[in-house]
């Protein structure tokens, strides 16, 4: 697919309305492409400043980012979300060395974020805090197309987050929701339930 610029998303407007309603958002949502464009960018600091709780799906588009745009969003965050290439990446932008856990614990704590989730596809989902490692292991399934798997697996992770689940109870509940993304075509397809909680793992 192609990320086409200068579209709807990078000129969102501040307004007293947008700034009401991110108060009495749970869980504030934000990726790193939204922040592209200077209007959007701006919007997005103001909403960062007044939210409860900030959750950031990296998402890191090549040419759409640098160290400065990245430090930013992930020093406003509580929580990040990332995959496997991307912590690579995070790894270079900041000189950082050492196995999966130490770099995730290096970022973990240089941010001061309350958990890290990293993503890794067949390998499934681990998510690290200041005092545990939880892994969460993949489904077994024919791939059949992943874009929108990671943001399903987002939703599924959030959806157990703030009714109060346990982090493992979430990262599995993410990788349900993104396995079953990841066998149909598109980003959002129909959710079918029951073929979600037939979901087996090996």
């Amino acid at each position: 697919y192609d990320i086409v610029e200068d579209v709807a998303y990078d000129h969102i407007p501040i307004s007293p309305l947008l700034l009401e309603q991110v108060k009495q958002t749970n869980i504030f949502v934000y990726g790193s492409l939204a922040a592209r464009h200077i209007g959007s960018r701006k919007t997005l600091q103001a909403l960062l400043e007044k939210s409860k709780f900030n959750f950031l799906d990296l998402n890191l588009r090549k040419p759409f980012y640098n160290r400065e745009l990245i430090t930013e969003l992930i020093t406003a965050a509580d929580s990040l979300k990332l995959n496997d290439e991307e912590l690579i990446e995070l790894s270079r932008i900041y000189n950082l060395e050492g196995n999966e856990k130490a770099l995730v614990t290096k970022l973990l704590h240089r941010f001061k974020l309350q958990f890290i989730i990293l993503t890794q596809g067949a390998k499934g989902a681990d998510v690290y805090t200041d005092h545990e490692h939880i892994h969460a292991d993949a489904y077994p399934i024919s791939v059949l197309d992943t874009v929108g798997s990671g943001d399903a697996f987002v939703a599924g992770f959030l959806s157990e987050y703030i009714k109060g689940s346990s982090l493992k109870k979430a990262a599995e509940k993410g990788n349900r929701i993104g396995a079953f993304v990841a066998t149909q075509n598109g980003a959002t397809p129909n959710i079918d339930h029951q073929a979600i909680d037939d979901l087996e793992l090996a």
